[in-house]
């Protein structure tokens, strides 16, 4: 799972829609190769 800042306080949560994430050959997610992402949730974490 990812986070990103929307307006203070809120974080939007998201992770890849598609199984398996697409890695390197040292198996960092390949970002670029991320075209749909599914939101988790919306939270405002303060």
């Amino acid at each position: 799972m990812w986070s990103c800042s929307l307006d203070h306080p809120y974080r939007l949560i998201f992770e890849p829609a598609i199984k398996p994430i697409p890695k390197n050959k040292h198996g960092t997610p390949i970002l670029t190769e991320i075209k749909i992402v599914e939101i988790i949730e919306i939270v405002d974490y303060h």
